[in-house]
């Protein structure tokens, strides 16, 4: 009998932890899935400024002292980033000294992808200029340095 006892308990061990054994099984039994995105792209934006032709409100032949001309040029950004941009003006004569510049105005600003600005500033012949400024030329130059708007 007391073997029997002993099968008896060795079966009920037995079938418990067999029956542990399925439940550990399905406790560590899972479904799993993965998925990727699609379409990810990127494209960087682009800086692209440029300046339309430099206009002015009068003639600018035959200064005499005193004698002064609007000048205008329109910034364009045809970029597709905003940009920060600086404005300066040169002017260079012959003789030196007989021509002046006052602008560029605005000098700066910050303009938005497909905005224009306009530029506007003045080119004079001082009053005080001398005989040395009979047929003196001069050149206007506008440059235009833009970057990132941050």
């Amino acid at each position: 009998m007391k073997r029997f006892m002993t099968t008896k308990m060795a079966m009920s061990v037995l079938v418990i932890a067999v029956a542990l054994a399925m439940v550990g099984m399905g406790t560590f039994a899972y479904f799993n899935d993965s998925a990727d995105s699609t379409n990810s792209s990127f494209t960087a934006g682009t800086l692209d400024i440029s300046l339309g032709g430099l206009t002015t409100a009068v003639p600018v032949g035959n200064m005499a002292p005193g004698d002064s001309a609007d000048y205008s040029v329109t910034l364009t950004n045809g970029g597709s980033l905003a940009v920060d941009w600086t404005a300066g003006a040169t002017l260079t004569s012959s003789p030196a000294g007989c021509f002046e510049v006052t602008g560029p105005t605005p000098a700066s600003g910050t303009l938005a992808s497909s905005g224009t600005q306009d530029i506007t500033g003045t080119v004079s012949m001082p009053t005080t200029a001398g005989n040395e400024c009979q047929g003196a030329t001069a050149s206007l130059t506008i440059a235009v340095d833009a970057g990132q708007d941050l």
